[in-house]
């Protein structure tokens, strides 16, 4: 039995609530932001990828490399749509971005540090 959270064309958009490195949804998954085990040797590849969490079944689906584009955002892409995630205090907004410019991404020391603070 399919799940509507895997099938192409699925929307991420919405609100999240944060805890730690834990970004937890009302719509039948989570996403955890972890960090590669060894430095990855592709240059311009991000040290931080995303993990869909299945609510219901705990199962893991690979999302995608994370590239910070500022100090409260970050862009990752999923099934050909780029998204933006926005920290807003306690909650982060996930919205389709337009953007698709990585000229603008800030260092992977930045999204270490946008990373701590959602810890925080």
């Amino acid at each position: 039995m399919g799940q509507a959270s895997h099938h192409k064309g699925t929307s991420l958009e919405g609100q999240y609530h944060k805890e730690g490195k834990k970004i937890i949804g009302s719509n039948g998954f989570d996403f955890l932001i972890c960090s590669r085990k060894t430095q990855p040797t592709t240059r311009g590849k991000s040290p931080f990828f995303l993990l869909k969490v299945d609510q219901s079944s705990k199962s893991r689906e690979y999302v995608s490399s994370i590239f910070q584009k500022d100090a409260t955002t970050f862009e990752f892409d999923f099934q050909s749509i780029r998204y933006e995630a926005r920290d807003e205090g306690e909650s982060l907004i996930i919205a389709p971005c337009f953007d698709t410019s990585r000229a603008k991404l800030m260092t992977w020391n930045g999204l270490e540090n946008l990373i701590f603070n959602i810890e925080g």
